[in-house]
């Protein structure tokens, strides 16, 4: 016969061995989801007004290759226009997203093919650069 207390501390370990079963899996998963993620980041930078952090710029790998970017408390612009610099000077238009208070994302497929870029730059309607990220 099998004592009440005996079922309890049965019960309890079933039920601490079945949720570390579970968090276990879960954090596999995670981990193997964020580094297969970070797998496919080819080239990363970051967006400089001046001597201030602005933003990031992400490159991935994929068919095709996609470029993100967030920019956050950058001045100067409404309206900016993604341009790759290329190791020989020739610029790549990617295309154009508004900031909102200084602030905004954008992505879009990688038409420049990063090999050969150098640099990001986003440029206000006026021509004014503002704001640059160098590839690392």
């Amino acid at each position: 016969m099998v004592r009440p207390r005996s079922r309890l501390f049965v019960a309890a370990a079933a039920a601490a061995a079945a949720a570390a079963l579970v968090f276990g899996a879960l954090g596999w998963f995670a981990g193997r989801t964020s580094s297969h993620h970070d797998e496919r980041i080819i080239l990363t930078a970051d967006f400089h007004q001046g001597s201030r952090d602005v933003g990031d710029v992400y490159a991935y790998r994929g068919s095709p290759p996609w470029l993100s970017m967030t920019v956050d408390g950058a001045t100067g612009a409404e309206r900016v226009t993604c341009e790759l610099v290329g190791k020989d000077g020739s610029i790549t238009r990617l295309g154009t997203f508004d900031l909102v208070g200084g602030s905004g994302s954008w992505g879009a497929p990688d038409r420049a093919g990063l090999t050969g870029m150098v640099e990001a730059r986003l440029v206000g309607a006026d021509g004014q650069v503002i704001a640059t990220a160098v590839f690392r």
